[in-house]
């Protein structure tokens, strides 16, 4: 018995030296003995894997390896490698299971059923899809396809193919197709092609398939062929075991040619519409004016000319009969008729419908009238088509029952649109940030303007630069380094209760440059929006600052926390959050929170002891008047002892909170110097302005606007010579000294 079990491993390592090189070969088989180690140990299985035949073993062996801490934590590094081993193990499982099952007189004769009437070729053309040499199927249709020996033709669309086929390989496969969810099959960042029933919504097209999984059928005809050939190439299927037979019919060939002929060639006969015909292009060539007796007067009066027999209809047989010839179109509440040949040239209606048919060939699944009217605007230039409602009229006449026209789009089949899938599908499929403009242009059905207020309206178009966007789901993220990010920040936010911009990208380019290296067209902007926007659930990405979830914190915020998190604080750390959040020191909430003791430091308000009373009176000392500059108070010997030396920066603070007979007064704060002035309290100055005009009144100096800001600079009122109000105090000063005589 162990002779026929291992038997089964040589066979299958005879299979692999057709596939790879030897080296590969080894590396594969040391995996196989690591996996062996751990799962004979573990009683997971009684034999060597290689010595099994069946796919519920394999299956079980694949999920403890996935599933297991112990093997993942002694093997970490080499986990994908141990799946591709596993996988390519159990492809040669089910490709010698389908081997065996069939039999060569069942395949021949089911061949000959896939080839039936293959000499019937009247109308109908017969080829085999080669997938060697994908050609172009446009125009066709799939007969019947037969894998490994066994026909199906329960279909009649390339997509009922699609979906025939996949659930037949899942039968063998399943395993190995089911490792591709949320993935594409042929492409490393691209669309999804097969989800599972709660993320169907995520794909544009979804169709059930087996294990109740949902593709995507959103394709083109050479789509799903490449889909295919994917497919095969990822369950180790020979092109030789399936055979895709498709028809080439002269009649869909013909389909787009009969659309572009005249809709009604001109009628010469001596039937009743072609003299309504002859009429309407001869006599009406701008349109006919509906609900009009005059029109219709005119009508019959043409007619009663042109031919020897009387027109018998009434008035509204005669609208009837127009209706049918014509396209009606409603302008400001007036109902015209226009004859379709003179609504647009030949020519023009030729290149019309064949850019709609390249639309529609290239994979768009609808077309909106706006966005077509605006791309096109070219060709109606001198037609009778001057807005896109009217090309909307003139294109149900074109196509009667070939396309379904909605309110706004129009396609061949009855689908509901959804423009945001539309617009993410298409970055998803793109591996770098797209420009706005190629976008719109690649996008031609859809109106621009929809387009730009997706981008702008929706968080999950993240902007790279201005006019560039990209969709976080085309970047890819490992699990692993999403835990490390995540686990920073949680860190960061639980020390701090924030995180800059600029610490976070720091951390990503030093940690994880992998990331930076992948995508080095991220800015950091979209790389922080990126993750931002993967890790939507856990933090709040707020601008420049990184919070808790659901406390989107402001700049000012920030301030303040950081305030609260530290018992003493430093001019040169403000300086330097200033500077990571590209903003300004809130000096309003740093002296709400904090006191000023220096230029340079600031401590908790509990660690100082005013005596407010006294305090005031040593000011009292030296402010004679209402007022008095803060500057102009240097000594402070006079002053109560409070825990901290006195200086004006303390001074400042003191007077701007707790004195109850002085006020400060001034523009703002500063980070390197006190200006402005103490203020009485039961002086009549109300406010920094009326501080001005004092100051100006009391002077001697010219009153004009150069010398008035010198003065106020000097004097330690002002920061720096500018005062949006100098002008109205000056004149205010001088009024009140003309006053006064």
């Amino acid at each position: 018995m162990a002779k026929v079990k291992s038997s089964n491993k040589d066979q299958y390592l005879d299979w692999l030296l057709e596939r790879m090189e030897p080296t590969k070969i080894n590396d594969i088989c040391k995996t196989y003995e690591r996996i062996d180690t751990y799962c004979l140990n573990n009683n997971i299985i009684q034999d060597p894997l290689l010595w099994h035949k069946d796919k519920k073993t394999i299956k079980r062996v694949k999920e403890t390896v996935e599933k297991s801490r112990v093997f993942k934590f002694y093997h970490r590094g080499i986990i994908e490698e141990t799946k591709e081993a596993i996988n390519l193990f159990y492809a040669y499982l089910a490709k010698e299971n389908k081997r065996y099952k069939n039999q060569p007189s069942k395949s021949n004769s089911n061949y000959l059923k896939d080839n039936r009437n293959l000499g019937d070729t009247s109308v109908k053309h017969y080829h085999i899809v080669d997938f060697n040499e994908i050609g172009d199927y446009s125009y066709s249709k799939p007969y019947s396809y037969s894998y490994f020996g066994e026909s199906y033709d329960n279909f009649t669309t390339w997509k009922g193919m699609y979906v025939s086929f996949i659930n037949v390989l899942m039968e063998d496969y399943d395993y190995i197709i089911e490792d591709f969810k949320n993935k594409s099959f042929n492409s490393r960042n691209g669309r999804m092609d097969i989800v599972n029933k709660n993320d169907k919504n995520k794909l544009v097209s979804p169709k059930e398939t087996a294990n109740n999984l949902f593709v995507e059928t959103n394709l083109s005809s050479i789509d799903i062929i490449k889909k295919i050939k994917s497919l095969l190439e990822i369950c180790l299927v020979d092109y030789e075991n399936v055979k895709i037979t498709y028809i080439l019919n002269e009649q869909l060939r013909q389909t787009n040619k009969e659309v572009m002929k005249e809709v009604v060639e001109e009628n010469t006969d001596t039937d009743k519409m072609g003299k309504y015909r002859k009429i309407l292009i001869d006599k009406f060539p701008r349109n006919f004016r509906y609900d009009s007796g005059l029109e219709i007067r005119k009508f019959k009066t043409f007619w009663a000319k042109e031919f020897t027999d009387n027109l018998l209809d009434s008035d509204l047989e005669i609208e009837n009969n127009i209706s049918k010839i014509t396209i009606l179109y409603t302008e400001k509440d007036r109902k015209f008729a226009l004859i379709p040949e003179t609504i647009l040239k030949e020519k023009s209606k030729q290149d019309l419908l064949a850019y709609i048919e390249y639309l529609f060939q290239s994979g768009k699944n609808a077309i909106y009238y706006n966005a077509l009217y605006e791309e096109v605007i070219d060709i109606f230039y001198g037609s009778k088509i001057n807005n896109a409602d009217m090309l909307r009229e003139y294109l149900k006449y074109i196509y009667e029952d070939r396309m379904i026209f909605k309110a706004s789009y129009f396609s061949p089949e009855n689908i509901k649109i959804d423009p945001i899938f539309e617009v993410k599908n298409y970055l998803v499929n793109k591996e770098e940030p797209i420009e706005q403009k190629i976008i719109c242009n690649d996008l031609l059905h859809i109106p621009r303007s929809r387009i730009i207020n997706i981008l702008h309206s929706n968080k999950e178009f993240i902007r790279n630069s201005p006019g560039v966007y990209l969709h976080p789901d085309s970047i890819i993220i490992s699990e692993s380094e999403l835990i490390e990010i995540s686990s920073f920040i949680g860190y960061k936010i639980e020390r701090n209760g924030f995180l800059t911009e600029t610490e976070f990208i720091k951390f990503i380019k030093d940690q994880l440059p992998g990331i930076v290296e992948r995508y080095y067209q991220l800015t950091d902007l979209g790389l922080r929006d990126v993750i931002g926007y993967k890790l939507q659930n856990d933090y709040s990405f707020n601008s420049k600052i990184i919070s808790e979830k659901g406390k989107n914190l402001s700049v000012s915020d920030v301030f303040r926390l950081f305030c609260n998190n530290n018992e003493r604080i430093t001019l040169s750390e403000l300086k330097a959050l200033k500077k990571e959040l590209n903003s300004v020191i809130y000096f309003d909430i740093i002296y709400n929170e904090k006191l000023r003791i220096t230029e340079e430091e600031f401590v908790s308000k509990e660690l100082v002891s005013f005596d407010i009373d006294k305090i005031d009176n040593a000011i009292d000392e030296f402010c004679y008047d209402d007022y008095i500059a803060i500057k102009d108070i240097k000594y402070f010997s006079s002053f109560p002892e409070c825990r901290f030396k006195w200086n004006s920066y303390l001074l400042e603070h003191y007077v701007a909170e707790y004195s109850k007979k002085y006020r400060l007064e001034h523009i703002n704060f500063n980070e390197d110097s006190c200006v402005g002035g103490i203020v009485k309290i039961s002086s009549k100055i109300e406010n920094f302005y009326d501080l001005v005009v004092k100051v100006l009144f009391d002077s001697n100096i010219s009153l004009d606007t150069s010398i008035a800001l010198d003065y106020l600079y000097e004097k330690g009122y002002l920061g720096r010579r500018s005062y949006k109000d100098i002008d109205k105090a000056i004149v205010q000063a001088k009024a009140m000294n003309e006053k006064r005589g």
